[in-house]
């Protein structure tokens, strides 16, 4: 299909793309494909990072290892 907004249009710019990652000299341990993923993704580190900033001051005190 030559229409680039079909699947096989999405899909050929998505493998692009990791094929793009795989040239990258420090790839990124994640990868995150679609605006609507990172959405998602950015909802769950917010989420991450609330938890941390909430129990943050549990690790006052205690010693590292």
């Amino acid at each position: 299909s030559t229409d680039p907004n079909s699947k096989i249009g999405h899909l050929r710019r998505t493998m692009e793309k990791v094929y793009e990652l795989s040239l990258v000299e420090n790839p990124p341990l994640r990868f995150v494909v679609g605006k609507d993923s990172i959405g998602v993704v950015r909802q769950h580190l917010d989420r991450i990072r609330g938890e941390v900033e909430a129990y943050e001051g549990w690790s006052m005190g205690l010693k590292e290892e």
